[in-house]
């Protein structure tokens, strides 16, 4: 592919960098204090939040992972784009009001409020060895892929250059940075994957040729037993990942944290959950493109690549690699920024409870250098998992987030819920997360017919469905068995006593009423829309 770009290709690329940097050092001149720097001051709009939440999650590993799930299972992968706009309904409607009202800065300080100091250190902790396992090295993988196809670099110089230039953005802007790149990133994004879907359905000879297409391809629900994306799965497991993904990890919650309001949140969730339809549809029909055009024969992990490098035209196709590096580097920015949110707010304020502002602003510009070692060292275990990379982040994430979302929704729907019952269902699900992603690196080494390769088996959707249901009886039983929660873990962080809480919404009630509604009716139409493309796909 780097032996096809032209002159005009490298000038827009140029012009390009110079924009998104240009705007990000532009808003990092008021990032001066904690609330500015993390929170962007708390004034952020409907637009910006719900444009931010689908570029934050839309990375290059999802560029580059649909287009390759789309070449290997079609549309059943499509679910977790369609299944995140139904989520993100639910943070709107469900989730959202707790943290707007206890004006939390984390989700880490908002489990310490609920379940106690034991809870809210585990989760701080844990939530950075997470983004360094899920966020920033499978972006960081996805991005050296790219750069390795488009330069001919090695994979580790790829992800070094990938890092520096984030660096630099992500340390000179806060989170309004990074917020207003977002728009410019999302909307090229967009744009570009509708060119290279156009462009692929006129070179195989239009619309028709889908019809080639195996069919267990264009299923959205596959058998009980299929290997990947199963349907019991679908409907039981993947929930159980993408209530945690969405609605209570740092990671895209932050953008939610950073709105004026309730009102103006909840609207940003429904409309990124109307932007999260387009990935699986523009991001997974350039894999179907590819399966017609190469047949069963491309090199795992280099669908996309192989279609772009085919399709575009001299122009257009700077614009492809305009839309992935903008998706690598707005995710990544934005991962680095919540990371060392979590470190600076979570963990370093409370060993320095005196420390002030500027120190604590400086501090997580820091450890985002510590973060970005670890993530290149955790790149060459990469290897030992699948080349689909938007199938591997999907499975380390059903190890890890089971126990997470059980004490999230136990803690908020049931009162008597307290932090001993949650600090040992972290403990516990922690380790076993960790030793079941162990088992995949360590695959080899494990004999065929033991338990343990038996357990590896297990599909890792129905697994997630198996844990969190363990994790939801573990949390009830021991806080059946010690003692009820004190009245200041519960007063505004479950529902029970969720309006015991001291908020001013800063939109008159008559507004807040009719956004109410207008919602409620955009929330129902999203919904159908959704329900009805699932209905289409199992015909």
């Amino acid at each position: 592919m780097h032996n096809d770009l032209g002159t005009i290709d490298y000038i827009i690329l140029g012009i390009y960098f110079i924009l998104v940097f240009a705007v990000g050092l532009m808003y990092s001149k008021s990032q001066k204090g904690t609330v500015q720097h993390f929170l962007a001051g708390r004034n952020m709009g409907w637009f910006i939040i719900g444009t931010s939440l689908f570029i934050t999650t839309v990375s290059s590993e999802h560029v580059i992972g649909y287009a390759e799930s789309g070449y290997n299972e079609g549309f059943a992968a499509g679910i977790f784009g369609w299944g995140g706009a139904l989520t993100l309904i639910l943070l709107g409607w469900f989730f959202i009001p707790f943290y707007i009202r206890t004006q939390v800065f984390t989700m880490p300080e908002f489990v310490e409020r609920r379940f106690g100091k034991n809870s809210g250190w585990f989760v701080s902790t844990f939530s950075i060895l997470i983004y360094v396992i899920t966020k920033v090295a499978v972006t960081l993988f996805s991005g050296a892929i790219f750069l390795e196809l488009l330069l001919g670099w090695d994979k580790y110089t790829s992800a070094l250059v990938l890092v520096i230039l984030t660096g630099i953005f992500a340390v000179s802007s806060g989170l309004r940075g990074i917020l207003y790149t977002h728009i410019f990133h999302a909307y090229v994004l967009i744009i570009c994957a509708v060119v290279v879907t156009i462009a692929g359905i006129y070179e195989i000879g239009g619309l028709e040729e889908f019809t080639k297409i195996p069919k267990e391809h264009l299923r959205v629900f596959k058998p009980a037993d299929s290997p990947s994306y199963p349907w019991t799965g679908i409907l039981f497991g993947a929930p159980i990942l993408q209530i945690w993904y969405w609605c209570t990890d740092q990671y895209m919650v932050q953008r939610v944290l950073s709105a004026k309001n309730i009102s103006q949140s909840r609207r940003g969730a429904i409309y990124g959950g109307y932007l999260m339809i387009l990935p699986s549809i523009l991001l997974l029909v350039p894999g179907l493109i590819a399966y017609l055009k190469f047949g069963p024969s491309i090199v795992e992990g280099k669908v996309y690549f192989s279609l772009v490098s085919e399709v575009l035209p001299v122009g257009i196709k700077a614009l492809a690699i305009v839309s992935l590096l903008s998706a690598l580097i707005s995710s990544l920015a934005a991962c680095f920024n919540s990371t060392s949110t979590v470190f600076a707010l979570d963990i370093y304020k409370k060993i320095y409870p005196k420390a002030n502002e500027f120190r604590i602003v400086s501090v997580s510009k820091l450890a985002n250098l510590v973060i970005v070692i670890i993530a290149i060292v955790w790149i060459s275990f990469m290897s030992y998992f699948s080349k689909d990379i938007f199938k591997h982040l999907q499975v380390v994430q059903s190890y890890i987030a089971p126990p997470f979302t059980a004490i999230f929704l136990v803690g908020l729907l049931w009162s008597r819920a307290n932090g001993i019952a949650a600090f040992i269902t972290l403990i516990v699900g922690g380790i076993l997360g960790l030793s079941r992603l162990g088992l995949d690196i360590f695959e080899g080494s494990i004999k065929p017919g033991s338990l343990l390769y038996d357990i590896m088996q297990i599909n890792f959707l129905h697994e997630a469905g198996f844990l969190f249901l363990f994790y939801v009886l573990l949390m009830i039983v021991i806080s059946l068995l010690t003692p009820k929660p004190a009245s200041i873990h519960l007063r505004g962080l479950t529902y029970k006593y969720r309006k015991e809480v001291d908020y001013i919404d800063n939109m008159p009630g008559e507004e807040a009423l009719k956004w109410k509604k207008q919602d409620i009716i955009s929330s129902i139409i999203l919904g159908i829309i959704i329900l009805s493309m699932w209905i289409f796909l199992m015909l």
